[in-house]
């Protein structure tokens, strides 16, 4: 990566306005976006990211609310229903195409379901995108 390029990433943090390089702003086609182990705190720029890119397709693998680790802290459900009910309707509106959503060991598969309104939601498995086939999971 040019100097340039990580100076305009890092400027871009601290303004809180995603960088996306030129070569992917030019690019051709349809955009698979992949996500994972996304803290709440991340939401916002996750989306501002989202609606800058365009992708026709967004892969969460897992740990949709990290911060949260409901897999040693279950007794924070509610909280974690709470920022997914604000994150996940998000993720579907932007995505032009499908969402894919992956669960991690972090994640309570029931409560996806319940929130999700138009995404594919497996703890692991196969999923058709374009006429290729991709097997995704968290691990």
């Amino acid at each position: 990566m040019k100097k340039i390029e990580i100076l305009k990433e890092w400027l871009g943090l601290l303004i809180d306005r995603p960088y996306i390089p030129e070569k992917l702003k030019k690019a051709k086609g349809p955009f698979l976006l992949h996500i994972s182990d996304t803290p709440e705190e991340t939401y916002k720029y996750i989306i501002k990211l989202i609606k800058n890119l365009n992708p026709k397709y967004i892969v969460h693998t897992g740990d949709l609310v990290d911060n949260i680790k409901l897999e040693i802290n279950p007794w924070k459900i509610e909280v974690y229903k709470k920022f997914l009910g604000r994150f996940i309707p998000q993720l579907e509106k932007f995505s032009r195409g499908g969402v894919y959503y992956a669960m991690g060991n972090h994640d309570e598969i029931e409560v996806v379901k319940e929130i999700s309104k138009r995404g594919v939601v497996m703890v692991e498995g196969h999923i058709m995108i374009e006429g290729i086939q991709f097997y995704i999971n968290h691990y």
